[in-house]
């Protein structure tokens, strides 16, 4: 299997030695992915700190504070499992 660090590092190599081979790939479209997937996994990274974060905030709120962060987590685990 090819890493990706290599594919990133050196896309034209790639696209050269699939073409040598006469393997259609599109190394464009991969790097395309795999931007948009490094972006998802950072997203995902950022929900679960500020969970952590509104999780031990919650349990010191109270009242329409503690209401709104509760409906603040409930909305991050929603971008959470859409992602």
């Amino acid at each position: 299997m090819i890493d990706i660090k290599a594919i990133r590092e050196n896309p034209a190599l790639f696209k050269e030695a699939s073409a040598k081979k006469r393997i259609t790939v599109d190394i464009d479209r991969l790097l395309t992915l795999d931007n948009e997937l490094k972006g998802v996994k950072t997203r995902l990274q950022d929900i679960a700190t500020e969970k952590n974060k509104a999780g031990k905030d919650i349990a010191k709120l109270q009242g329409d504070a503690k209401a709104a962060a509760l409906a603040e987590m409930t909305k991050l685990k929603q971008e959470e499992s859409g992602l």
